[in-house]
Order: C-alpha cells, then structure tokens, then sequence
C-alpha cells in the first residue's frame, strides 16, 4: 500500500514555543489516535504535520514525538518550515 496514492491528506501544524503544559503529550496522542483511526478503517491516507517557523533555542516535535503508529496505509510526515517565511 506504502507509495499508492492517498486517498486523504490531512494537515495540522505544530510549534514548539512552550504554548501549554502537556503540549507534546497531547499532539502525540492526537496524531496516535488519528493514525489508528485510519488504520482501522484502512483508509489510504497522509498526515502532514507542518513545524511553522520553529524556535532556535528548542528542538523540533518531530525529533521529540517518537513512534506515532504509521505505516500500512497510513503515512506521516514532518515538513518544518523555516522562520524567515515567517517574517514580513
């Protein structure tokens, strides 16, 4: 299945900037959820999730998630976007 077309794309950002407590537990267990979700109901499906403008003085999510359950039909992946897309 892995390299088929997605049947869905589903997009979400995430940014490392100390916005909550708990924030890193709770965009792993989204994503998990997610994941197993479209597992379940073997959806062909991608989930993009888009670091905007991460801060320097702290690592990306992508390195801190771990396993979030891809593979099979369903594909994540990290696309970090650069702070000076960011800026005027």
């Amino acid at each position: 299945m892995m390299g088929s077309v997605p049947y869905i794309s589903i997009v979400g950002w995430v940014r490392n900037d100390g916005y909550m407590d708990g924030y890193l537990p709770r965009i792993r267990h989204a994503i998990r959820v997610l994941v197993s979700q479209l597992q379940r109901h073997r959806v062909p499906s991608e989930v993009i999730v888009v670091e905007w403008n991460p801060p320097v003085d702290r690592p990306l999510i992508a390195d801190l998630l771990g396993d979030l359950g891809d593979g099979g039909c369903v594909t994540v992946r990290f696309v970090v976007v650069d702070g000076r897309y960011h800026k005027p």
